[in-house]
């Protein structure tokens, strides 16, 4: 495999993405409660370049922390069914979102690629390392999971025990230092000053649909997002310092060099991520790294 990480992007996004179509039924019913009850999707972008990824990189498994109700899990195990290779193991701590997940898996015909633990990926994790001391082999890694330092420390030694040189390794939720995002907090439409505003909403909303915006948040004022809000993100960017810029990227600093994969087809009005101007847009938060340099 090519030792920049950047170079196995564009080689397999080169190759892949003009198959990206068929994940279009799955992003369109992305924010659908009644399918993905659980908070928060991967961004249009990030799943196509995951998909690509696998296909290109081919590896004998996906491993995946945390499923919640499934949907990137979906766009990978979408992946290894073309593939006709691989498996996922994923975990979940939660039995309601695993439970969901499941009905998922089936609902996109991709269960027989997946094995969901459910509980602790701490504890249970440790059976899978045996599987993977005696078949090694390139490996996809995904960590979506607490958002905490103290967890963080305590499960990337877990995931890259018996790890192949060539094996890739993400986490979500992680923007670059210098990114400069807006968002629409959750708790601005809780506010008491904002319930007259409510008000009006929900009015033009009965009368005029088409002349207002979606969702009550995109009527919060848009404030700066602070890209160190979690322990996670402050411990990754020290990781990230100590590994040649070569190995590793951050999805947020290349949504624009594939403008093929149009990032805004599905931007994330509902969950009120935005540009400086209020636009809804996607984050593409994730950070990848190479598993080598990583250990």
């Amino acid at each position: 495999m090519n030792n920049n990480i950047l170079d196995i992007f564009d080689e397999a996004v080169k190759l892949y993405s003009g198959q990206a179509g068929k994940l279009l039924k799955l992003a369109a019913c992305r924010y659908d409660k009644k399918i993905f009850p659980t908070f928060g999707q991967y961004d249009w972008f990030s799943g196509v370049l995951l998909y690509c990824l696998i296909r290109h990189v081919k590896p004998v498994r996906v491993i995946e922390v945390s499923t919640s109700s499934g949907y990137s899990t979906i766009f990978s195990a979408m992946a290894l069914k073309d593939n006709n290779f691989g498996k996922i193991y994923t975990f979940e701590l939660s039995p309601i979102a695993a439970k969901a997940a499941l009905t998922n898996f089936k609902r996109f015909g991709v269960s027989k690629i997946i094995d969901l633990s459910v509980g602790d990926a701490l504890k249970n994790i440790k059976p899978l390392n045996l599987i993977r001391a005696k078949n090694k082999g390139k490996e996809i890694i995904f960590l979506d999971s607490e958002h905490t330092e103290e967890f963080v420390k305590k499960i990337i030694p877990l995931l890259l025990k018996n790890i192949g040189t060539e094996s890739l390794f993400h986490i979500h939720d992680i923007l670059p230092k210098n990114a400069d995002v807006m968002h629409r907090p959750l708790a601005g439409i809780y506010e008491k000053d904002f319930r007259y505003k409510a008000k009006l909403y929900w009015m033009l909303k009965r009368v005029a649909p088409s002349f207002i915006p979606g969702n009550l948040r995109n009527w919060v004022k848009p404030i700066k997002y602070n890209i160190n809000y979690t322990t996670e993100s402050r411990y990754v960017h020290k990781l990230a310092a100590k590994i040649p810029r070569s190995s590793q990227l951050f999805v947020h600093d290349i949504m624009d060099r594939y403008p093929g994969i149009k990032s805004q087809k599905f931007a994330g009005s509902v969950v009120g991520r935005c540009d400086k101007t209020g636009k809804p847009m996607e984050w593409n938060e994730s950070w990848w790294v190479r598993c080598k340099e990583l250990k």
